[in-house]
């Protein structure tokens, strides 16, 4: 009797898919019914291999282990079988005998890293360079009367492009009660702003605001000499730390030009008590 996993390599070496009808083909020959040998029958020795067969056996030969082929029907038995003798001895264990457990790695031979001996490593902290004061922003806009003074306004909004709207009514107000008919614009008006850049690498210290500050009135004096500077707003006050506001004093760098720094147009606007304090300081300085 020939074993199941050999006739299916048989079928697989020679190229035939095993196919069962459910139902009965029309037209198809059936097949005659089998019936069991006798053991004498198996005795008798097989017949000669064909020529196929052949093929079949060095296959066999090569490969002799059958594939194997899974019978639900055993699975559903061993698990019964398993159940009953767990049902009969609790402490039985269903585990095969010959199961291979995994072997535990053996970590005798490997060797061990003592931390203990470790010392961690100091990191040198490197003294920090004391960091120059920063000085706060601030943009002034820089307007000239002629054979009067040169007026630096501060304004209210250090990014702001120019004057403001209520900054304008205000300064053109105190020009017109100065007698003064200047025009307020874009042409006769520049910006001072401090710091030059936004740069945290560039100095931005007194000292710094300080040149740049006289640097750009010096290019303006050289343009049009005037013996009067007045700054409304406290600002540039970090500038001058030796001076006080609401006195006048003169700078050197600008040929010995007389200097006032008093409150600003939005101070003005916040407090209107600052007003005639305001003016009776331009009355005396102009």
């Amino acid at each position: 009797m020939q074993h199941e996993g050999e006739r299916l390599a048989y079928l697989q070496a020679l190229g035939i898919t095993q196919y069962v009808p459910l139902r009965p083909i029309a037209g198809v020959p059936q097949l005659p019914a089998l019936a069991w040998e006798s053991p004498a029958a198996e005795a008798v020795s097989p017949e000669p291999l064909l020529r196929e067969d052949a093929v079949v056996s060095t296959t066999l030969r090569e490969n002799p282990r059958p594939p194997v082929v899974s019978d639900p029907s055993a699975d559903v038995v061993a698990q019964a079988v398993s159940a009953a003798v767990q049902r009969a001895d609790p402490t039985a264990s269903t585990t095969p005998q010959n199961s291979a457990e995994p072997a535990q790695r053996d970590t005798g031979d490997i060797p061990q890293l003592d931390l203990s001996k470790l010392k961690p490593v100091e990191e040198k902290k490197q003294p920090m360079a004391p960091k120059a004061a920063s000085l706060q922003r601030f943009t002034l806009a820089v307007i000239t009367l002629p054979q009067r003074a040169r007026l630096l306004v501060e304004l209210s909004q250090p990014d702001a492009p120019g004057l403001s709207g209520v900054e304008f009514r205000l300064l053109s107000d105190l020009l017109l009660a100065l007698n003064c008919q200047q025009e307020i614009g874009d042409s006769n008006t520049k910006l001072f702003r401090w710091p030059l850049v936004n740069n945290p690498r560039i100095a931005a210290d007194v000292s710094a605001a300080r040149d740049g500050l006289l640097a750009f009135l010096s290019a303006a004096q050289s343009e049009q000499p005037l013996d009067k500077v007045l700054f409304l707003g406290v600002a540039p006050l970090v500038c001058f730390p030796h001076q006080q506001a609401g006195e006048a004093f003169t700078l050197p760098e600008l040929d010995g030009a007389s200097c006032l720094l008093t409150y600003s147009l939005a101070a003005l606007q916040k407090d209107w008590t600052l007003k005639p304090v305001v003016w009776r300081q331009l009355q005396s300085f102009l």
